[in-house]
């Protein structure tokens, strides 16, 4: 049975929600109601409806009489973010490894293919896009451990910040060895192994994200 459309109020709003996370609009970017309108192809009213559920998830501020801006993440929060999800992630790869089927494993596999052949074609969007599902996938595997609502409770603008370490100087090479660790420990099912790689693979994100503001700081 094929799945409902869903509305379009609901696909502008998937729609925006995937512009922010991917850094279309940069923190304190100002969102324009009318160019969003123009965009999203709805009407202002769904546009507003949109901007305050977005809100609601830390991913943009509505200033009263000034309009939308994007969420800004401080360096602390985000340090923090990383150190939560680092514990999170590990556990949830762990209860993961053993509930994740030969066909789930074979995707992951594909998706790392398509990782190092997006690196290959200097696809850093692809990349990041295919890097999320990586993770998504891994994270269905646990199921409705404990572990899954507090990933999917912490905040997004913050999540935002993770993914775009890619983009950091030496990251593309080292990120897409630490998905392969990950992956070869699952095909494995060696739990402890797994749960290593993946906390490893978060310090590290971490570890870079750290440096990077260092060296901007001066």
């Amino acid at each position: 049975m094929t799945a409902p459309a869903p509305t379009r109020y609901e696909a502008a709003y998937q729609q925006l929600r995937e512009m922010l996370l991917s850094r279309k609009y940069l923190p304190k970017e100002r969102l324009v109601e009318a160019d969003l309108v123009r965009i999203l192809g709805v009407s202002r009213s769904t546009v507003r409806s949109v901007l305050i559920r977005l809100q609601e998830e830390r991913l943009v501020h509505i200033e009263p009489n000034r309009g939308a801006r994007v969420s800004t993440v401080t360096f602390e929060e985000a340090v923090q973010h990383f150190e939560v999800r680092e514990v999170l992630e590990g556990l949830a790869a762990r209860v993961a490894t053993n509930n994740l089927k030969k066909r789930d494993i074979a995707d992951l596999r594909r998706l790392h293919v398509e990782m190092q052949e997006a690196l290959g074609g200097d696809d850093v969007l692809r990349y990041v896009q295919l890097n999320k599902a990586f993770h998504q996938r891994i994270m269905a595997g646990a199921g409705d451990h404990p572990a899954i609502s507090i990933l999917r409770n912490l905040p997004l603008h913050v999540v935002r910040e993770q993914f775009q370490t890619v983009l950091l100087p030496g990251r593309r090479e080292t990120s897409l060895n630490e998905h392969l660790g990950i992956l070869e420990a699952l095909e494995r099912r060696d739990k402890d192994q797994v749960e290593q790689a993946a906390r490893e693979h978060i310090r590290l994100v971490r570890e870079a994200f750290i440096d990077s503001h260092r060296r901007a700081a001066g």
